[in-house]
């Protein structure tokens, strides 16, 4: 992940919107000007309370999409898609997006012909879950930093 400084707001295009992928394309980054002062800011409409998950602006890019194996056959068919393919899942609460890199017949306890299926990284999923779910699946996806408190002693205060 690249990480941003608030100094960084200056440039609509270092930065993006996290997106729902549930309501595809419903938030933006936009650079805004003052005319009168000439002054560049940067807007992002966020929209009100639609979707669930985590909104806000993310430095760099949109995050890519998670590789995924999918089943041959029905999954294909389903999503009208075709190995390359961006494809956005739905989950029980939450969207995720998956790039399609490989078709398999046969995983480990999955069968196709019950149901579809994907395989992807633990690690991505993870990530994107923690991200878009109303629920974070792992640990914590939020940092609060006190920069008023003095540091313990021994400890050097780095506020300066």
């Amino acid at each position: 992940m690249v990480l941003g400084t608030i100094a960084d707001l200056t440039r609509a295009d270092d930065w993006s919107a996290i997106e729902d992928f549930s309501r595809p394309g419903l938030y933006a980054v936009e650079p805004a000007t003052r005319r009168q002062s000439r002054v560049f800011k940067l807007q992002c409409d966020l929209a009100g309370q639609v979707g669930c998950g985590m909104r806000g602006l993310r430095p760099g890019p949109m995050e890519a999409p998670i590789p995924a194996l999918v089943s041959e056959g029905f999954f294909l068919e389903t999503a009208d898609a075709s190995v390359g393919d961006d494809v956005i899942l739905g989950l029980s609460t939450y969207s995720i997006m998956v790039k399609i890199i490989g078709v398999i017949n046969y995983f480990p306890t999955m069968d196709p012909n019950v149901k579809p299926f994907a395989v992807v990284n633990l690690e991505s999923f993870e990530a994107a879950t923690n991200q878009h779910s109303p629920i974070p699946l792992v640990g914590a996806n939020e940092i609060w930093i006190d920069l008023m408190a003095s540091p313990a002693p021994g400890e050097t205060d780095y506020r300066r």
